[in-house]
């Protein structure tokens, strides 16, 4: 309850729907299909008409890294990275872990930056 989640690979976002209505703060569902994406949108609009559940559907290309996208912008930080079936070849395991680790907030503080966040990668 009250966590920002993140959900890589989404498709049409099972698990971090499920985690809007556990009650996640936000949710934000992620994938690099255009079509899926909209559809995933669709879903959002047609499912919560008043906006409070918060989940957002984002294209996101995380194979190709961070520059893919040719902006220099914040990366956001989210307590939860929830993945279902999104990793499947050996060569994507590289620029998954890379954005996990971007994505998942940590402890601010100078001295100690150990990660307080959770993945679950299923």
């Amino acid at each position: 309850e009250g966590c920002s989640v993140l959900e890589l690979g989404s498709g049409l976002g099972l698990p971090g729907r499920v985690s809007a209505q556990r009650g996640a703060r936000s949710v934000v569902l992620t994938d690099n299909d255009p079509d899926v994406v909209a559809a995933s949108k669709s879903m959002d609009t047609n499912n919560d008409n008043d906006g409070t559940i918060g989940i957002q559907s984002r294209f996101l290309e995380w194979r190709d890294g961070p520059e893919s996208d040719g902006e220099d912008q914040q990366q956001e930080k989210y307590d939860i990275i929830l993945g279902a079936d999104c990793a499947y070849y050996f060569f994507l395991l590289g620029p998954f872990m890379n954005t996990m680790q971007r994505s998942l907030a940590t402890k601010d503080s100078k001295d100690d930056d150990k990660v307080v966040g959770t993945c679950l990668i299923v």
